[in-house]
């Protein structure tokens, strides 16, 4: 197979606790490869947000081309189909820059994140749906300590546009083709949150469309060091 990497945007890197650095990306094929402008910092956690791969599942995620520890964490309800779903590394084991995603299906669009901290899974929603109008569902109330919430929606089938409601969102990707000719389009956000709450990623679609949509809260707690 052929590795694809096409329209990446990228963010600076930072060096707050939480949200450090993000990267994104989509692909017609089976591979994707996201570069993050900076090597991550080993030990902190790597969260990738995917999507499309009509009716198929995510075969690997690789840090560095390790495959390291990456969890699925959240789901839109399912392996087939339409799937958008968020994994995470807790502890990169190395300072690497590129994150490889592969499928058994064509069509792949990718957001993954660096998050500095002690990062934790608190909690995770998902759904599908058809129609103009998508959500993740809520998930359930987080533990009061500083979360990154993460959301992630796919549209497939339908070449129109996803807009997202709230949340800091990053590049969203319309038109990509998929796997049995589907059209995908896709789009990630996050919250940087202080305390305790509920998180639902929705949003609406230009035309109506079978749909997936995920979100996931990560406790993220800086680290102290003892007298």
């Amino acid at each position: 197979g052929h590795n694809w990497q096409l329209d990446c945007q990228v963010v600076p890197a930072g060096t707050s606790t939480g949200r450090v650095q993000q990267t994104s990306g989509e692909s017609p094929g089976t591979s994707l490869v996201l570069t993050f402008p900076a090597p991550v910092t080993p030990g902190n956690a790597v969260i990738v947000a995917v999507n499309g791969y009509y009716s198929g599942t995510v075969t690997g995620i690789t840090l560095g081309g390790t495959s390291g520890t990456f969890a699925h964490v959240a789901s839109a309800g399912g392996t087939g189909g339409t799937n958008a779903g968020i994994w995470a590394d807790f502890s990169a084991p190395s300072a690497e820059t590129a994150v490889t995603v592969t499928a058994n299906a064509a069509g792949i669009l990718a957001w993954a994140w660096e998050a500095a901290g002690a990062v934790a899974l608190d909690t995770a929603s998902g759904s599908t749906g058809t129609g103009t109008s998508w959500s993740s569902g809520t998930t359930p109330q987080t533990i009061p300590y500083p979360h990154l919430a993460v959301g992630t929606a796919v549209l497939t089938a339908s070449t129109g546009s996803i807009s997202p409601a709230g949340w800091v969102n990053e590049a969203s990707y319309g038109d990509v083709a998929g796997a049995d000719g589907h059209a995908i389009a896709g789009v990630s956000g996050f919250q940087m949150a202080p305390s305790s709450g509920t998180y639902a990623y929705t949003g609406t679609s230009s035309a109506t469309a079978a749909w997936g949509a995920a979100a996931a809260t990560f406790l993220i707690v800086e680290g102290h060091e003892n007298p």
